[in-house]
């Protein structure tokens, strides 16, 4: 069984109530240990079509969500970071997004961390 599903962007998506959302953190192994709504930021503003545009609103755009939503991913990005728990692949599949290596991958999460929670500059990934 299907139904409707606003994620906090407001992007529409069919979602199985049965199990999609659990298939989805499945996917991604215990890299994001059911923290479901740094899930769904990465999937919807770090994801391919998106994550190369630098222009700045994306620190604005997370804190008009609900306070818990930011906490949850800075929280969330904060424990991928320190305990590398995503392996490039797994962050490939949640953002169609490659690296060429974690060295790469986690330079990247670690600044996309300081430009969102620490007033840094918005990274982007390698070309």
């Amino acid at each position: 069984m299907t139904g409707w599903d606003v994620d906090p962007a407001g992007v529409y998506s069919v979602l199985s109530k049965a199990g999609t959302a659990a298939k989805n953190m499945s996917d991604a192994g215990t890299a994001m240990q059911g923290n479901e709504y740094l899930e769904r930021f990465i999937r919807t503003y770090l994801q391919f079509e998106v994550a190369y545009d630098d222009v700045g609103y994306l620190r604005s755009t997370l804190f008009a969500f609900k306070e818990s939503f930011a906490r949850q991913v800075e929280e969330g990005l904060a424990e991928v970071v320190r305990t590398r728990s995503i392996s490039v692949g797994e962050y490939e599949r949640l953002t169609g997004v490659e690296f060429p290596d974690e060295e790469s991958l986690y330079a990247y999460l670690e600044a996309m961390y300081g430009y969102l929670f620490e007033g840094g500059v918005q990274p982007v990934p390698p070309e």
